[in-house]
């Protein structure tokens, strides 16, 4: 499971809750970071909690015939 966090303390969190990778968005270029710890395949599964900010990387971070849950939406401009 590979996590994407936005503070040092949600690392921690993700990391004691069992991920085996953590990306902190606010310090790396998650489709580069995801590209290396997945060889460059993406990822099956993503679960993803704002799909108006984030849905257009999508296609950057999954495997072919991968699948996306969502679960929440902010259809506002990123800032």
């Amino acid at each position: 499971m590979i996590a994407t966090v936005s503070s040092k303390d949600k690392a921690n969190a993700a990391s004691e809750a069992g991920a085996e990778a953590v990306v902190n968005y606010r310090d790396e270029d998650v489709a580069a970071r995801i590209a290396d710890l997945t060889n460059g395949s993406g990822v099956d599964h993503l679960i993803e909690v704002n799909l108006g900010i984030n849905g257009p990387a999508l296609g950057d971070l999954m495997a072919p015939n991968g699948f996306v849950a969502v679960y929440g939406s902010d259809w506002s401009s990123p800032t």
